[in-house]
């Protein structure tokens, strides 16, 4: 995706935005991780069919949320280039399901239109606490 115009973000105001996103996902705020993208976002995370629109993101994370409990994460600010952010993550939930504790970490990328993110691609793998022999690909 090619940047629109210059970029007015610094790195303080990056590292601004990703501490929010991980509050908001910490936290399964809904309304406001979609307030955080554009209408007709496209999302292509990890193994997930790809998503159009915050109607798709909106569903995907009710169901996303519904199946963890206590979720903590990290992200670590990696790059800014213009209107593009690059991020890794770590964190750790119960599966609600099968009431494992999983680990996880991955990368993801952003595009910015303005505040909010455009395009957002993600890719990571999860394990059950204590057994990363079980990595799984998400």
């Amino acid at each position: 995706m090619v940047a629109k115009g210059p970029s007015h973000l610094t790195e303080e105001s990056a590292w601004e935005m990703v501490r929010e996103a991980e509050r908001q996902f910490s936290s399964g705020d809904i309304p406001a991780i979609l307030a955080s993208f554009t209408e007709d976002c496209v999302i292509r995370y990890s193994a997930q069919p790809v998503m159009n629109g915050r109607n798709e993101l909106k569903a995907w994370l009710e169901k996303r949320f519904a199946n963890q409990r206590d979720y903590t994460l990290h992200k670590t600010l990696q790059m800014l280039a213009g209107n593009k952010i690059g991020i890794t993550w770590e964190g750790e939930w119960t599966d609600i399901p099968s009431g494992k504790v999983m680990q996880g970490r991955g990368v993801e990328f952003w595009t910015l239109e303005g505040e909010q993110t455009k395009d957002w691609r993600a890719s990571f793998v999860t394990w059950a606490k204590g057994d990363p022999s079980g990595v799984t690909l998400g």
